[in-house]
């Protein structure tokens, strides 16, 4: 009767494990649904030869980030092969704001740099938060503010002060200064995808 019931109990225990592995893959496939969904479905045909051509093209989708990059940025840092920080300089030197960087620099922010996707409106940096990271624009825009006194409501209201688009940055400021967010910085009505929440490193 005991060894019964312990046996009932470990199918009950895997049970709710299974559960909450399942729970956590549908949380991980949801959270990545932009970045995954990207590229517009194609239909899988008889030919093998075609087959393969499309998964390679799905794979290889010219943009600012193939699918293959994306998947190595949002690996963990310290298990990237040289292979993979190689490709990662690759993309980093053609991003604008970084075609000045030394391939020491693109080598050290390949170490440690993630990929990010925003949707519409949301609030990446707030103006008054401590600093930790600094963001790269691969696709999309967002709109930089300051809060401003209102004199009439007496509240402090964000004014945009201006854009940063594709293949610029923002957040250093506050980094390399060591001081609070001097502005908040929101992604604009477009999906914006930064590659980077990059670790204090320039």
């Amino acid at each position: 009767m005991a060894s019964r019931k312990k046996a009932d109990e470990e199918k009950l225990r895997r049970r709710r494990l299974a559960r909450f592995r399942f729970k956590q893959l549908i949380h991980v496939v949801i959270c990545n649904r932009y970045w995954i969904a990207e590229i517009e479905d194609q239909e899988i045909g008889n030919s093998v030869h075609r087959n393969v051509a499309v998964i390679e093209r799905r794979l290889t989708h010219k943009g600012t980030l193939t699918i293959i990059e994306k998947k190595i940025l949002n690996s963990p840092p310290g298990e990237r092969t040289e292979d993979a920080r190689r490709i990662l300089r690759l993309v980093f030197r053609k991003i604008e704001c970084m075609q000045e960087f030394t391939d020491g620099q693109l080598d050290d922010l390949a170490g440690c740099a993630t990929f990010q996707y925003c949707e519409p409106g949301r609030v990446v940096l707030r103006e008054g938060h401590q600093p930790h990271a600094v963001y790269f624009i691969s696709n999309g825009e967002v709109v930089v503010s300051r809060l401003q006194w209102d004199n009439i409501y007496k509240i402090n209201t964000d004014v945009p002060c201006g854009t940063r688009v594709r293949g610029q940055m923002f957040g250093e400021i506050a980094l390399l200064h060591d001081c609070p967010r001097t502005a908040t910085c929101t992604t604009a009505s477009k999906p914006t995808r930064l590659p980077g929440r990059l670790c204090p490193v320039i």
